[in-house]
């Protein structure tokens, strides 16, 4: 039945996505370990800076806060930038399923429809 044409065309299609996906999901954790950790490094010593400039007098509440607000804005930019990429991977996924889709369609039709 086309059905089931349909079916494995969709199961085969994820398959294909997903194996694309977890070569990239193991580079993730080579992102996380070679991009957003280092970065964390960096913003750890500048907040430990205002916060012993704040200790010390140098800076007021106001100057120590808007400055650890913009490491907080650090911390999520970076992890997103790593994140970004696990979006793309999902993207692969549903272009896997919807090419495999695709193709057995235009098979069974006999011309392109999609």
């Amino acid at each position: 039945m086309f059905v089931d044409d349909v079916k494995l065309a969709l199961e085969q299609g994820a398959r294909a996505g997903a194996a694309a996906a977890s070569t990239a999901g193991k580079d993730l954790r080579g992102d996380i370990e070679n991009y957003v950790i280092p970065h964390l490094s960096d913003i750890a010593a500048h907040v430990a800076g205002i916060v012993e400039k704040r200790a010390a007098g140098i800076y007021t509440d106001t100057t120590a806060k808007a400055l650890l607000d913009s490491q907080a804005d650090s911390i999520k930019i970076v992890v997103e930038t790593v994140v970004t990429l696990a979006v793309l991977e999902v993207q692969q996924i549903v272009n896997g399923i919807m090419a495999a889709l695709t193709s057995v369609i235009n098979s069974r039709l006999g011309f392109t429809l999609l």
